[in-house]
């Protein structure tokens, strides 16, 4: 359980992420449209801005999808993926908020929904591309894009486990296959349900 400060509590928090040694959590705070990236330290329960972006966004609807975070395998940094200026981007930082290094993914991805990292130069990705949600592995030092599936059902929330050898993520796909069977349509269901899968 997190004792968030009262200054901070009355607002929306998204995103939240445990550090891989459990001494940590990251997590977003929105502040009509303006958000910031937090990390609070379980021991000292106390809350530090780490990154902060996003604008006023008045009487518009604010949108909560972005900032997105993961940490990396051994948690030397936290990743956080933003919108800005017409670019998806990533930045890199330390534990102090300091930015390690900054990138800009493909502009052949709409939008990123969530994240893990691979390995320190490597996510994967859930991500809209064309209207479609699927899986992708991205190289940021290599800036290569890798799609892992292809189809009509939603892939969400992947991770690595711990061995960082089979990727675990949530879609409702009808099957445990990546192949697409085009005769579902003729049986699609109402209650179109999610399970967690391994690939």
């Amino acid at each position: 359980l997190l004792e968030i400060p009262n200054k901070i509590s009355k607002y929306p928090h998204t995103e939240l992420k445990t550090h891989p040694n459990g001494k940590r959590v990251a997590f977003v705070m929105n502040r009509n449209g303006l958000w910031q990236v937090k990390v609070y330290d379980k021991k000292t329960q106390s809350e530090k801005t780490v990154y902060s972006g996003g604008k006023q966004e008045g009487y518009q609807a604010i949108n909560y999808s972005y900032p997105v975070l993961a940490w990396e395998p051994r948690g030397r940094n936290l990743g956080v993926i933003f919108f800005d200026k017409g670019k998806t981007k990533l930045v890199k930082m330390d534990k102090n908020g300091k930015t390690d290094a900054t990138f800009v993914l493909p502009n052949t991805i709409d939008q990123v929904l969530s994240f893990d990292f691979a390995d320190n130069n490597t996510l994967l990705l859930s991500a809209i591309k064309n209207g479609q949600t699927d899986l992708y592995l991205y190289n940021i030092k290599n800036d290569e894009l890798k799609q892992l599936t292809d189809d009509i059902f939603d892939d969400l929330s992947p991770r690595l486990n711990n061995s960082q050898s089979q990727i675990i993520f949530s879609s409702n796909r009808p099957y445990d296959s990546l192949y697409f069977n085009s005769n579902y349509f003729k049986t699609l269901p109402k209650d179109n349900n999610f399970d967690v899968f391994v690939f």
